[in-house]
C-alpha cells in the first residue's frame, strides 16, 4: 500500500518507483512516511481535527470529547454491527449534541 502512496504523491506508475528507486531510498521514504504522512491521510487528519475542534466545543457538558480520529475514513471492510449497537451509537451521538429525544 505504502508504495502505491508513494507512487501516486511522485506522479509516477508502480513499475517505476519499483524499477528506478534503489531500496535504500525506498527504506528512507517509508521512515519519512512514519513521521510526516504522504498523501491523502496527511488532510484526513486536518479535517478531522477541525471537525473535532467544531464538535468540541458544541458538545453537550460531560459527554466525551471527540479526536480528530473520530472523524477521519477508515477503509477496508466494515465490522458487522448488532441494531442494539447501531441504536446506541445514534443515542450516543444525540446525547453528545444536546438533542432533545436522546434521552
Amino acid at each position: 500500500m505504502f508504495r502505491c502512496r508513494l507512487a501516486l504523491a511522485l506522479g509516477k506508475f508502480l513499475w517505476e518507483v519499483d524499477e528506478l528507486m534503489p531500496l535504500p531510498e525506498l527504506h528512507e521514504w517509508m521512515w519519512f512516511d512514519e513521521r510526516s504522512p504522504i498523501g491523502d491521510i496527511r488532510g484526513d487528519i486536518q479535517a478531522g481535527t477541525v471537525a473535532a475542534i467544531i464538535a468540541n466545543v458544541n458538545r453537550k457538558k460531560g459527554a466525551k470529547p471527540y479526536s480528530a480520529t473520530d472523524f477521519v475514513p477508515k477503509f477496508g471492510r466494515p465490522k458487522q454491527q448488532s441494531d442494539d449497537e447501531i441504536e446506541s451509537k445514534i443515542m450516543s451521538w444525540a446525547s453528545a449534541i444536546g438533542a432533545k429525544d436522546a434521552e
